[in-house]
């Protein structure tokens, strides 16, 4: 066989174990759960984030699950849906009101028509 100098050169392969975050697949649904808890929890305090899960989860484990060390369990997820879900609920029931007004100011310049001019 010819060591043909065209032929690409072989790479080094690295006969290491990759490291354990390496070997996780990619949690595809933890940054929509980073995003929500930053908007629930602008402060980002840690009291703040836990009591958003009622307190059944260590800030550590949530810390986990924004990062996507670990996958959130299904009870946490629902819990976010809930908070979520009520928020909408009140922002749905959020009315206009008539527009603007004129009137007011139609008033306030006929009271202060000397000053005016």
């Amino acid at each position: 066989m010819q060591n043909d100098a065209s032929a690409p050169a072989r790479e080094s392969v690295s006969s290491a174990p990759p490291s354990h975050r390496e070997s996780l697949p990619a949690a595809s649904a933890l940054p929509h759960l980073e995003h929500v808890i930053r908007k629930l929890v602008p402060s980002g305090r840690r009291a703040e984030i836990t009591a958003l899960f009622d307190g059944k989860a260590p800030y550590n484990s949530i810390k986990d699950w924004r990062k996507g060390r670990r996958y959130p369990p299904a009870w946490a997820i629902d819990m976010v849906q809930k908070r979520v879900a009520e928020i909408a609920d009140h922002a749905s029931k959020i009315r206009s009101g008539p527009g603007v007004s004129t009137h007011g100011l139609r008033a306030w310049h006929a009271r202060n028509k000397d000053v005016n001019t």
